[in-house]
């Protein structure tokens, strides 16, 4: 059992509470014979690349302290964008910076269990939301990232997980069929589809579809032709594309999206109006050369010469037409929903990422634990952020590793398996999973909302413990719906019952309180506060009874006195040889 020792008392042997207070055991609780289910050794914290506390530490002073508050597990946050030529990333650790953390790691018996990428690097499918498009050199410059922050956990020699947020495209809330009841549509739904060839997206509004279509709403019965000759019209709306994807999904016997057909048949109907264009002026130029040719056989040149001049624009204009019909057909037939093809370029980094982590540890006698990479649970705008997409995530980038292995390293299926998941782990952020209570049950009063939120928040809990795709925990609080980053307890979701449920469910990885936030207020909160919250036992051994002690009396100062210590500590006490008494007696 992991347990931190503590002498409180600032009692001397004449002081009553030297024998009747927390030294002497008197009052105090007994100690529990059986062990808690998670100890003080395994709640660890994150630290951050920049320091939060305003005081300009670098990573490795950052490291230092957060072993020296009591530490065990030690989770590095990347915060530098990978754009950014300056100020860190892992290119900005050197040998010697390496081998000090390492050191440190090894001194303190202390593990490094993971690096964090920057959230400014928030996904492996290569969507670039600046640019609007997927793009494979946005895709290659992240993993090549990754595969950085891999050899940095390797030359620290202590593995872990490498951990990436995963917001993998944009999609709405109403997009996740499954939890439609509960959750509040966005008001301006935006779908949106790729061009496969291009990696261009093409986004609409949901509530702006509104298309002249020859057929029946929903259907594929033809409207009939008006008294010109042409197609009746009827105006569809996205309902009505819906209705007909379900109908054309059966009919193909595979899934059709609403969003392929929304955009296709514009692509559609482009193609229709420009071939009509170029049938109509190629009709032109070929009765306008007849004219010509006419022309020349009377002799009348400056006819002959007009009339050539309109032959060439209008032959022009018809082959402009074609060339707009055929770029409308191919953008048609490369179509295809976000959601495939960015889940498939997701999958694809992490398989090659996973056996970059195997091919490290492997090859590393020295690393500590294996090194797995994959997802963190993102936020509710995104693919990534919802358990089941998460899960999705996870276990289909594993299923591509195992394929990779077996045919292009022989494995066997089993072997490949087990590689792909050792290797391929994903990071439960429970801050992320909190800020669903944005749009759940909107209109119900706060504190049932509340109360009913937490109930669907330990249902996704549960289901996760069964799906076995957690590699670590980041146990971290909110006062609300927005992104925060408080220590366990000091908010309103129920992360210390959600860790708690996973150990009891065979959770075997770590965890790291993100409370960072709070270091503002306190330096050491992000790991005082959780130890308290999951009521860790402290127990003190020098005073004449053993005992464990409450964390009751310790909220507030140093280790909970309100009144001043008798002596200077911690960052209070004067940098050594600069300030010190006429006697020459230590402040200490």
């Amino acid at each position: 059992m992991n347990m931190a020792e503590f002498n409180t008392d600032y009692s001397n042997p004449m002081d009553r509470p030297y024998h009747t207070g927390h030294a002497s055991g008197v009052g105090q609780a007994k100690p529990e014979i059986e062990g808690p289910i998670i100890t003080i050794g395994e709640l660890g914290q994150t630290v951050p690349e920049t320091d939060p506390s305003g005081k300009f530490k670098n990573m490795v002073q950052g490291v230092q302290a957060a072993l020296r508050a009591g530490s065990k597990n030690i989770q590095l946050v990347l915060t530098v964008p990978p754009n950014s030529p300056m100020g860190g990333r892992p290119k900005a650790y050197g040998q010697e910076v390496r081998q000090a953390m390492k050191e440190l790691f090894v001194a303190n018996q202390a593990n490094l269990i993971g690096i964090e990428m920057p959230t400014s690097m928030n996904n492996l499918s290569g969507f670039d939301p600046q640019q609007g498009v997927f793009s494979e050199t946005t895709r290659e410059k992240y993993t090549d990232e990754v595969k950085e922050a891999i050899r940095l956990a390797s030359d620290i020699g202590q593995g872990g997980g490498i951990d990436i947020v995963s917001w993998e495209f944009q999609r709405p809330i109403s997009a996740i069929a499954a939890e439609r009841e509960g959750f509040a549509p966005e008001k301006d739904e935006i779908r949106q589809v790729v061009e496969a060839d291009t990696g261009r997206i093409i986004p609409f509004r949901v509530q702006k579809v509104e298309r002249d279509m020859p057929f029946e709403p929903g259907t594929e019965t033809e409207t009939g032709i008006d008294e010109n000759g042409f197609p009746k019209m009827k105006k569809w709306k996205w309902d009505d594309f819906v209705a007909w994807a379900e109908l054309k999904s059966k009919q193909e016997g595979k899934e059709i999206t609403p969003e392929e057909l929304v955009v296709k048949s514009q692509f559609d109907a482009q193609v229709k109006v420009a071939e009509g264009y170029a049938k109509h002026y190629m009709g032109q130029a070929v009765e306008i050369e007849k004219a010509m040719k006419a022309a020349k056989e009377a002799g009348d040149t400056v006819r002959a010469k007009d009339l050539e001049i309109r032959f060439q624009s209008d032959r022009q204009l018809a082959i402009g037409q074609m060339q707009q019909a055929d770029e409308a057909k191919r953008k048609m037939e490369n179509i295809l929903p976000v959601s495939k093809y960015a889940k498939e370029k997701s999958m694809e980094s992490y398989a090659e990422l996973g056996i970059a982590a195997m091919d490290e540890t492997l090859n590393n006698p020295r690393v500590k634990s294996p090194i797995h990479v994959g997802p963190e649970l993102g936020w509710p705008h995104a693919y990534g952020g919802h358990p089941k997409e998460f899960v999705e995530l996870i276990k289909g980038a594993r299923a591509k590793m195992a394929e990779k292995l077996e045919t292009d390293r022989g494995m066997n299926s089993s072997e490949a398996k087990r590689q792909a998941e050792e290797h391929i782990q994903g990071m439960l952020d429970t801050g992320h999973l909190g800020m669903w209570l944005e749009h759940f049950k909107p209109t119900m009063r706060y504190t049932d909302r509340l109360k009913e939120f937490n109930k669907w928040f330990m249902g996704q809990i549960d289901y996760l413990a069964g799906e076995k795709v957690i590699g670590g925990i980041q146990a971290v609080d909110s006062a609300g719906a927005a992104h925060g980053h408080l220590p366990p307890g000091q908010g309103i979701f129920p992360v210390v019952d959600a860790v708690r449920r996973l150990k009891e469910k065979g959770f075997k990885g770590y965890i790291v309180s993100e409370g960072h936030e709070e270091e503002r207020f306190g330096e050491g909160r992000i790991l005082l506060k959780t130890w308290q919250s999951f009521n860790a036992p402290i127990e003190s051994r020098y005073g004449p009874g053993v005992h464990k002690q409450s964390y009751d009396p310790r909220h507030q100062g140093y280790f909970g006195r309100v009144q001043s210590p008798r002596q200077m500590f911690g960052s209070y006490t004067p940098p050594f040889g600069e300030y010190k008494p006429w006697s020459e007696i230590p402040f200490e």
